[in-house]
C-alpha cells in the first residue's frame, strides 16, 4: 500500500531537469541559425552570472540523455553549448523562493513594466496551475477554483509580452529561462490539475502520494506520484537515451496556454488510474511513458514556433 503523505514532502520541480533539458535542446536545435545565435548569447548571460560550478557540471549531466542533440547547437560557441541551454531550460526551479526583482538585479537586469506587480513577489506558483480533479466521480470541481494559487496560465503570455518589449539583454536572459521553462511545465499533467483528497482539499498534483519512502530518512517521500511523472516515467533516465521525435500529425502549435492546461487536464483519468494498493503496474507504466512521451514532443515543437516568433521581434 502506498503511502498518503499529508508532511515531508519536498517541493516538485516540474518536468526534471533531464526533461527539461530534452526539451529545450530539440527546441533550439530547430530554430533558423539566426535566432538560434540570438538566444544563445542570452542564456550566456543567465550562465555567466547565475551558474557556479555545481551548477555547471549538474547541468553537464541533465544534458546527458539528449548528446546527439548537441552537435546541432554547438557549433555555435563550443562544447559547453548544449551545457548553457540546460540551465537556461531548467534554473527557474532552482530560484523559486527568490523575489522577482532579486531574479533580474541578480544578472544586471530590471524588471519589466509587464511584470511590475509581481516584482516583490517569489516565483513558486508560477509553474502550476491546480484545477481540482474528483477521480471517484470522474469529474472537475469549478467551485474549488477560488482557491487556486497557481499563476501557470496568466503568468506566461506576460513573459512573452514583456520580453518583445524588453531591450536589455540581461533583462531578456532572465525573460527567456522563465518561458522556456514554463511552457515545458504547461505539458506535464500534473502541473494543471491535482486530485481531492476532501472536497477543495487536494494531493497538491500527485506531491502528496508518495511510491517509495525514503530509506535514509524516515517519515520523507523519496518518490511521489508527481517526481514519477516529472521523470516521465522512465522516459529520461541516462539508460534510455530519449530524444524527442517528430510526428507528422502535430498540426496545433500555436500560443495558447489555456488550451495546453486543457490537454492536460483531459488526461486526469489515465494519470490517476494506478491502484494504490498494489505496486505501479507495467500497464500504468507504459501509460506514463507514452502520454510523456507525446506531451514532451508537443511542448518541443510549440516551444520552437513561439521562440522564432519571439527572437524575430
Amino acid at each position: 500500500m502506498w503511502l498518503f503523505l499529508l508532511f515531508g514532502m519536498g517541493a516538485a520541480n516540474a518536468w526534471s531537469p533531464q526533461g527539461h533539458g530534452v526539451i529545450a535542446l530539440a527546441a533550439v536545435s530547430d530554430l533558423s541559425l539566426e535566432h538560434r545565435t540570438v538566444l544563445h548569447e542570452q542564456a550566456r548571460i543567465l550562465w555567466q552570472h547565475r551558474a557556479n560550478k555545481k551548477s555547471q557540471r549538474y547541468a553537464g549531466r541533465s544534458c546527458n540523455v539528449a548528446d546527439n542533440t548537441t552537435a546541432a547547437i554547438a557549433g555555435i560557441t563550443g562544447a559547453d553549448s548544449a551545457k548553457i541551454i540546460c540551465f537556461l531550460a531548467y534554473w527557474p526551479d532552482t530560484v523559486r523562493k527568490h523575489s522577482l526583482e532579486k531574479l533580474f538585479r541578480s544578472v544586471g537586469g530590471s524588471v519589466p513594466a509587464t511584470l511590475a506587480p509581481f516584482a516583490s513577489e517569489t516565483t513558486a506558483n508560477w509553474h502550476y496551475y491546480n484545477s481540482v480533479y474528483d477521480r471517484r466521480h470522474d469529474k472537475f470541481l469549478p467551485e474549488c477554483e477560488r482557491l487556486n494559487r497557481g499563476k501557470l496560465a496568466d503568468v506566461l503570455p506576460l513573459l512573452t509580452k514583456a520580453y518583445t518589449e524588453a531591450e536589455a539583454s540581461e533583462t531578456k536572459a532572465v525573460l527567456l529561462s522563465f518561458i522556456v521553462h514554463l511552457v515545458a511545465d504547461a505539458h506535464q499533467p500534473l502541473h494543471a490539475f491535482a486530485a481531492s483528497i476532501k472536497h477543495c482539499e487536494h494531493d497538491l498534483g500527485g506531491n502528496r502520494v508518495c511510491l517509495k519512502s525514503s530509506q535514509k530518512k524516515r517519515g520523507k517521500c523519496s518518490v511521489s506520484l508527481h517526481k514519477y511523472w516529472d521523470a516521465g516515467g522512465e522516459l529520461f533516465s541516462a539508460k534510455s537515451g530519449y530524444v524527442v521525435g517528430l510526428r507528422p500529425e502535430m498540426l496545433n502549435v500555436g500560443f495558447n496556454v489555456a488550451g495546453w492546461l486543457q490537454e492536460s487536464k483531459s488526461l486526469a483519468p489515465q494519470v490517476y488510474s494506478y491502484n494504490p494498493e498494489s505496486p505501479l503496474s507495467n500497464a500504468y507504466r507504459n501509460t506514463v511513458t507514452a502520454i510523456s512521451d507525446t506531451r514532451v514532443t508537443w511542448a518541443q515543437h510549440r516551444l520552437t514556433v513561439l521562440l522564432e516568433e519571439l527572437l524575430s521581434k
